[in-house]
Formats: structure tokens, C-alpha cells, sequence
């Protein structure tokens, strides 16, 4: 039996099963896992709960996946993955946070802003964006003419220092 994996629902839930049947779930409070009870053929044979400290990579995905923020503060912090929206409230020339990539993250932001020019700076002078080949700055300057309303950036973290910029839509 295997516990260096657990098999979640596509929808990211927290709780499954191991490959050979046991019931598994994941606190919030760690990246083990504990062991519920261990179906065989002689019945239930582990009913306690005992931990295992093995990486959950299905579950990091999931996260990946599910994480949905708006943005509405002119000084706020994004997450380093997922999707972000700046919404309205964002105003023009506003400086957001954008933390330490994860290799192989991705991270999404939309505009719903009418503000035709953001700043996005790293949490650190040691992480940077690499914006275009060979160049990189801890500063990543969103311009839009009418807006960055309808506007979206994708970038890819390549290590635990540098962004990619992979698409940030036209100024216009």
C-alpha cells in the first residue's frame, strides 16, 4: 500500500482515497497525510489516524486550479498563483504586490479597471520579471490606453526568483 499520494475529486476536495482503497484526508494544518482506515480483503484494518509527511502534488494542482481573487485595494498583495482580478476600485497609478513565483505556477490577472496605468512590484529586489528576451526588472508596468478594463497578463514562475511574462495584452 501506497500513502505517497492521495486520489482527490476533480473538484479539489480534500478528503479521498489511497491506490489500494483507504480512506485519506489532508488537514489544512500540514501537506501529510492522514490515514483514515485501510480497506483489504480482511476488512477494515487501520482505523486509527496516524500521519504521513509526503507532498500532495494532486492537491497543489487543485489549489492551482481553484483560486479566484478580486482585487480591490490600490496596495494589495496577489496570491502567487491563480487568477486575479483588479476591479474597479483600483485606481489609476496604483502599485500592487505580486509575491515570490512558484517554478511552474501559473498566475493570471485581469483588469476590470478603468485606470490606464498599474505597477506591479515584486515583494523583494531579488525576484524579478523577465518581460522580454534578456531583459528583467523587479517592476512590471501595465499600460492601457481606455484602461486595463478587458486587459490580462499571464505569467509563469520559472523558479523561486523569476516571473516569465508570457502574454500581457497591447497597449491601445
Amino acid at each position: 500500500m501506497s500513502l505517497n499520494t492521495i486520489q482527490v475529486s476533480m473538484h479539489g476536495r480534500k478528503f479521498g482515497l489511497s491506490s489500494s482503497g483507504g480512506v485519506l484526508i489532508a488537514p489544512t494544518s500540514s501537506t501529510g497525510v492522514s490515514h483514515l482506515a485501510e480497506i483489504s480483503s480482511a476488512g477494515v484494518v487501520n482505523s486509527s489516524i496516524s500521519s504521513f509527511n509526503s507532498t500532495i502534488t494532486e492537491m497543489e494542482v487543485a489549489k492551482q486550479k481553484n483560486v479566484f481573487e478580486t482585487i480591490s485595494s490600490s496596495a494589495a498583495t496577489l496570491s502567487n498563483y491563480g487568477v486575479s482580478v483588479i476591479s474597479s476600485d483600483v485606481i489609476n497609478v496604483s502599485v500592487l504586490k505580486v509575491p515570490a513565483p512558484e517554478a511552474g505556477m501559473v498566475k493570471e490577472i485581469w483588469g476590470q479597471s478603468s485606470a490606464s496605468t498599474l505597477s506591479f512590484n515584486t515583494t523583494a529586489d531579488t525576484i524579478l520579471f523577465d518581460t522580454t528576451f534578456g531583459a528583467s526588472s523587479s517592476a512590471l508596468v501595465w499600460d492601457r490606453a481606455g484602461g486595463v478594463r478587458g486587459g490580462y497578463i499571464k505569467m509563469l514562475g520559472l523558479s523561486a526568483t523569476r516571473w516569465a511574462v508570457l502574454y500581457r495584452t497591447p497597449t491601445s
